[in-house]
């Protein structure tokens, strides 16, 4: 499975949304999407049917903190593993290192998750229910974008693979559950090292059927 996959399937059981690819990649609320090559790419948007949706921020959501299954955490201060992030002492400085022992592995962190939403769904499903223009069966459109400020996407391709952060305590307990990266300093050999991220994670699509109604499914 490649990394693109595995993460969206990963952040599909974890809140119902589909990844952003590359995570951090612009999207706005209306898009239209369309399936290639195991992934989603752009193909329009609902202004080109004359559209115009109503669009509001949404409530922030939890965010997320991930880590595939062949990937491996551990924390060190002092000289010592740590095995509880509330151990870690802030003034003292600490490392996080991650062991990749896998082809296709990552971890994704991030703080709550908010961004907006489309309010005038079902009104706009019944406009394009009967437009010839529209693929029923192809076209995706983005309801819910899904995103934050400094979250962190780490992945590689490869196998046997490390990444290190390293920081004052207080810095690394921040990247442990919000995926921050300010104030750490960094070894990496990963693919793609995507730290200190402001953009979308996720997303949430929705298709039109032929009778107007919506299919949230994949």
């Amino acid at each position: 499975m490649s990394l693109q996959k595995k993460f969206d399937s990963a952040l599909r059981n974890a809140i119902g949304a589909r990844a952003v690819w590359l995570p951090g990649s612009p999207i706005t609320v209306g898009d239209i999407l369309v399936r290639r090559d195991g992934g989603f790419s752009e193909g329009g948007s609902l202004a080109d049917f004359g559209i115009e949706p109503r669009i509001a921020a949404h409530a922030p959501i939890n965010g997320v903190n991930l880590r595939s299954t062949k990937t491996r955490q551990s924390i060190f201060q002092l000289g010592a593993e740590v095995t509880n992030i509330e151990a870690i002492a802030d003034d003292i400085e600490a490392k996080v290192k991650y062991e990749f022992n896998g082809e296709t592995e990552f971890i994704a962190k991030t703080p709550k998750l908010t961004g907006d939403s489309i309010q005038n769904m079902i009104a706009i499903a019944a406009q394009l229910a009967g437009d010839t223009r529209w693929k029923h069966d192809k076209y995706f459109i983005v309801e819910q974008s899904l995103g934050a400020e400094d979250w962190s996407f780490i992945g590689t391709d490869k196998t046997s693979r490390n990444f290190e952060f390293s920081g004052k305590g207080s810095a690394i307990k921040q990247f442990l559950t919000v995926g921050a990266s300010v104030g750490l300093s960094k070894t990496t050999n990963v693919t793609l090292d995507l730290s200190g991220v402001t953009g979308n994670i996720g997303m949430k699509l929705v298709r039109i059927r032929k009778d107007g109604t919506l299919n949230h499914g994949s």
